[in-house]
């Protein structure tokens, strides 16, 4: 919660100040001028407007609220108290994304050091570990796809075959493909990302098996 109370009666666009009150030297309006004492006696909003760490990150912190908040601000001179803690709840919100996001992406580098190259060629075995599930829309129609981290420190993006779509359960009865599961298969043509050589691309995939990741330590 803020500290100071922000006066939410009914908003009305602030008057033009009478020429000979205006100064020479500012050409700012009197709505400008009331927004910028606004921020002065409100540190909390005006840090929460002006973090470029979160300016910079798109999507944190529903950026396209508060920039829509700031600039009423500047037409206005004033948020009501509901927009001055939605500004500070979502800068708080975002900075939390932002410490998550800067985690994963330690994480994603760490691993990426430790990952070996693409056995690219033709007839490749590939066995390890799901790490997602989607499903695409190609020139074929909605496609299952996934990307499969190799007991070899590689991974690989690829259509799931239609024989692994379901997997079954230890306990009995089938479900979906989920990440987690180990799967098996021999890769028609494999290829590596021109970006990044421990990532690769299956054609043709064939021969494919599929576990539970649940079943896998049964």
């Amino acid at each position: 919660m803020l500290n100071a109370t922000v006066d939410s009666a009914k908003k009305t666009p602030a008057k033009a100040a009478p020429r000979s009150a205006r100064s020479s030297v500012s050409s700012m309006s009197v709505a400008e001028e009331s927004a910028a004492h606004y921020l002065m006696m409100h540190g909390v909003v005006c840090d929460a407007f002006y973090t470029n760490e979160l300016r910079k990150c798109s999507g944190l912190a529903h950026r396209d609220v508060t920039v829509n908040i700031f600039k009423n601000l500047w037409t206005w001179g004033q948020l009501t108290h509901r927009q001055a803690e939605l500004v500070v709840r979502l800068h708080t919100e975002g900075y939390a994304k932002l410490d998550k996001f800067t985690e994963r992406k330690g994480q994603w580098a760490k691993e990426k050091t430790e990952r070996g190259p693409v056995p690219v060629g033709s007839r490749v075995p590939v066995s390890g570990t799901v790490v997602s599930v989607k499903m695409k829309d190609t020139d074929y129609g909605p496609t299952l796809k996934m990307v499969v981290d190799d007991y070899r420190k590689f991974r690989v993006y690829a259509t799931v075959p239609a024989k692994i779509h379901t997997v079954t359960r230890p306990q009995g009865g089938e479900r979906e493909l989920a990440p987690g599961d180990v799967v098996m298969f021999i890769a028609g043509r494999l290829s590596a990302s021109k970006d990044d050589p421990t990532f690769g691309f299956v054609s043709r995939p064939s021969k494919a098996a599929a576990t539970a990741h649940d079943a896998a330590h049964v």
